[in-house]
């Protein structure tokens, strides 16, 4: 790690340190609603500590899995549902520096504290037209922190025309659609 790398990790570490108070006073509305509040979702954006493992390309930190465990288990000493959301949205965000380019930048171009959700095991179906566009569907029954993400990566069995299943993938889908 270079000496930059390492004085960005602590700098996230220390603006993730000082959430934990403001965090902790919501555990139980955190309960109650079954959902991380948007004010805690809010204040890991503002902090940064959703960008740990998320690729420098797309306006992350590209830290390594210590900072990432480091970031998590700091969160959890203020509310174990945010710090669990907060870990899942980093590893999407790791996940979406192996698509393709244009799917990047489709996600992090406009907002590169844009928050992905995902279900990528494959619960859906994606029909490949001829023209290589896809047509997905299907029922994805859960998915940490989907209430405040902006994004979805979702799982499905890739089919060809005729129904025959030819591949699996995950697909990148704005929350709102």
């Amino acid at each position: 790690m270079t000496m930059v790398e390492a004085q960005v990790e602590a700098d996230l570490l220390e603006r993730t340190r000082a959430i934990v108070p403001a965090l902790r006073e919501r555990t139980e509305e955190a309960a109650a609603l079954r959902r991380v509040p948007a004010e805690n979702i809010a204040l890991l954006r503002e902090a940064g500590s959703l960008k740990t493992i998320q690729s420098t390309r797309n306006g992350g930190y590209g830290l390594g899995i210590r900072a990432h465990l480091d970031t998590v288990a700091i969160l959890a000493e203020g509310c174990a549902s945010t710090a669990w959301c907060a870990g899942v949205i980093q590893a999407h965000s790791w996940m979406l520096s192996h698509f393709p380019v244009e799917a990047q930048d489709e996600v992090y171009a406009a907002n590169p504290d844009a928050v992905v959700s995902a279900v990528i095991g494959p619960r859906g179906k994606a029909t490949r037209n001829a023209d290589g566009t896809y047509e997905l569907s299907g029922f994805w029954p859960f998915a940490s922190g989907n209430e405040n993400s902006d994004w979805l990566l979702l799982g499905a069995v890739v089919h060809d025309t005729d129904g025959n299943p030819i591949d699996e993938g995950d697909f990148v889908v704005a929350t709102g659609d």
